[in-house]
Parts: structure tokens; sequence; C-alpha cells
């Protein structure tokens, strides 16, 4: 790799955010690109994913792109700032910071994920001479409040949806009060691109209940589903608004800011939006009940499957139900230099919803009885006894041997 550019090191690659954060790094800068890794991975491995995505966006990577990449070995965590020598050396001069633990309960793997995590990445970045460090954290860091967010550091609130935003403010403050030159960029519950729908993170969000629908529910749904949904927005971001907007505050934003990136209010669905549209694709014939609060639904109305449902998805309804309002001067003000993202609405969430559709149990399901109706079809219609060969010198196979091909 040479060193005739800049170089930043990206923490994270192997996640969701980190690997959409280093495919843009890739496809838009010039800037070299260290990214350290944990578990032994290859380079193959940590870039496959990254390049993949340069690809779907639209921009082809060549060799001399990937010469400006080194996968390295990530120490264990109170290691980390031993690595500021080489990478004075290698003249680093910017960090993103996009690792971290998502055991939204477990606070003792939050706090060396996150907590630790970041302390030791701060003193690596204090041994450099950083032009900026950009920690990714979340919208909901603030904790459960009412009134809009603000975009400076919180105190801590009442409550907390989980550990994890908990993890995440204290993050922050450590990061803040480093003295570390910090960009500290908050997004709401990234979703799949909104042009094509296609998603590579966990089933969290969103995710999360459409897959507890599809497992619980599954294609028998029953003639009235209850479910805990308020009318207040769902904030999402589609990944494609993510990564421009990581863009332009990695390009543009002066040291000490935190930014709320998020979609514009007013176009943002509620949780009974996103149902209605669920249902109207998968069970039309089902009623929707929406309650305010878990105790409200009359779960001795619902089978055992729906109780389930209701269970698993739980702490999403909770957190979907709360009235969120997020403060955007930042994202205002980048917007007013052409930042131009995808703000997310029901039609845009409409094509995430379809590509996981496509691509989830029940599509997949519905190709193998195809295949298998296909395979019964050949079979009944060859005129050779099934188990001999055929003129080409096939071997036709028995019905439930080609129904067992997944």
């Amino acid at each position: 790799m040479s060193i005739r550019e800049p170089a930043t090191v990206l923490f994270g690659a192997t996640g969701y955010l980190g690997s959409l954060a280093a495919s843009t790094l890739l496809a838009e800068e010039r800037c070299r690109l260290i990214l350290p890794v944990r578990g032994g991975r290859s380079r193959d491995e940590v870039l496959g994913p990254i390049v993949a995505e340069c690809e779907a966006s639209g921009c082809r990577i060549g060799p001399a792109d990937l010469d400006r990449v080194e996968v390295t070995e990530l120490p264990p965590t109170a290691q980390i700032p031993q690595l500021a020598e080489r990478f004075r050396d290698l003249g680093v001069s910017r960090i993103v910071h996009c690792a971290g633990s998502v055991h939204y309960f477990n606070r003792a793997k939050l706090r060396a994920g996150n907590v630790e995590l970041t302390d030791a990445i701060v003193q690596l970045a204090l041994r450099l001479d950083l032009e900026r460090f950009y920690y990714l954290s979340t919208a909901f860091s603030c904790g459960y409040r009412s009134d809009p967010v603000p975009e400076q550091l919180h105190p801590d609130p009442e409550s907390d949806p989980t550990d994890y935003t908990w993890s995440k403010r204290e993050a922050e403050t450590l990061l803040a009060r480093s003295g570390v030159p910090f960009v500290i960029i908050r997004p709401s519950v990234v979703v799949g691109n909104s042009r094509d729908g296609r998603y590579s993170g966990k089933r969290y969000g969103i995710y999360q209940i459409w897959h507890a629908a599809e497992r619980f529910l599954g294609t028998n749904y029953p003639p009235v589903i209850y479910t805990v949904a308020t009318p207040n927005r769902l904030h999402v971001l589609h990944q494609d608004a993510f990564q421009a907007g990581f863009l332009a505050c990695y390009r543009h934003l002066p040291a000490g800011r935190f930014v709320h990136l998020v979609s514009r209010d007013e176009g943002l669905p509620d949780l009974r939006d996103l149902y209605h549209l669920w249902l109207e694709r998968v069970a039309p014939a089902s009623v929707l009940r929406c309650y305010d609060t878990l105790e409200e639904v009359p779960l001795d109305e619902m089978d055992s499957q729906q109780r389930l449902w209701l269970e698993f998805t739980s702490v999403n309804h909770q957190i979907a139900s709360h009235p969120w309002s997020f403060e955007t001067p930042s994202l205002d003000e980048l917007a007013s230099q052409g930042l131009e993202i995808t703000h997310a609405t029901l039609q845009t969430l409409a094509v995430c919803q379809e590509h996981f559709l496509s691509n989830g149990p029940r599509a997949w399901e519905s190709r193998r009885e195809s295949r298998a109706d296909r395979a019964k079809t050949r079979v009944r219609e060859s005129p050779h006894p099934a188990g001999s060969s055929s003129n080409n010198g096939a071997m036709d196979v028995l019905p439930n041997e080609q129904v067992g091909v997944p």
C-alpha cells in the first residue's frame, strides 16, 4: 500500500454500518484505508462485502482502489494504544470508529465493547496528530425524553430503552471530554437501500418485526391481529442516506459537532402504517387492532403464536411507541451545502419490505414448493421408468428424491 496519501483508520469494518462507511470511503475518497479487524479474517473475507456494496451502488472497484486498503489484525483492547507508532509511520490523520457491541441487555459486554473499546481507541488517538475522530453513535443515546433531542452531550435520563443506549452515551461523553477533535454521528435505525431494498445488517428494528411475523405467524394469519402501535413516527434511515450523510460529515464538519443523521419527520410513517403495509401484502383479509401499551392488549383473545410474536417484538414496540423528536441543525447545514438524501417514507419502506419478502423464508418455501411441483411434473411426463436412463444419458430420479432438493 502506497503511503503518499493521508490514511484513515476505520474500526468496525466487518459490521453492517462499518462496512457501509468503508465502502463509501473506498468509492468516494482517495485516502488510504486501514481496517483493523479481529477473528483471524482474511483480506478477502473483509473486503468482499465492502466491494460488493460499492458495486451494488454502481461504483466499480479496481486493483488500484484495493491497493489503497490494508487489512490488519486488531489487538486486544488494552493493547490498541500501542498501535500509535505504526499509525504515525503510515500517516494516519483520521479515525472512524464504527466498532462496538449490540448485546442490548448484557451490560458487561456493552461496557467492554462500547465504553472500554472506545476508551482504548481514544487513548490511541491522543498519541496521534489527528485531524478528526468520527464516532458512530445512535440517535437514541439520549435515553427516553419527551422534548426535542439537542445535538450536544446528554445528561443521564430517567430511563433508557436498553443498556445499549446507556453504553453509547457513556462512550460519547468519554470521547467529547478527551480533547480529541471529534465528530459524533448519531443515525436513527438504519434500514435497507431506498432504491432496491438491499440490506445486509442483522435482524433489528423493523427487520426483527418482519422476521418474527414470518416465524410465528407464517402463512396462517388469524382473522384479527393484535399489536402495540401508536401514531408516533417511526424513526428510520435508509442505508444510502446514511452513506451520503456520513460522507458529508467526513468532508465538511468541523471538530466538536454532534450530528443527528435522521429522516425528516413529516414523511415518516408510524408503526400502524407499517403493519397495514405488511398485512396488505401477506394477509389482506386480516384486521389490525392497535393498542398504545402492552397492558391494553387482550391477551386472552390471542392464540399462542400471536402471543409469542408480541412478546418477541415487545422492546421494538416500546421504542417505536415513544414520541422521539430530534433537532437537526448540523444536517440542515450540510443540506445547505449540497447534501441530498432520500428520506424514509412509507413508499420507500415498501421497497425494503418487498426485498425482505422476496428473500425471506416465505419466498424460499414458495420457490422450494415450485421446484418440487415442477419435478413431479417432469417425472410424470417422462416416457421412461423412474430410475432408468433416458435417451440423452441422464438418469430420471424418483419423485421423493427430487422433492428433497433444497
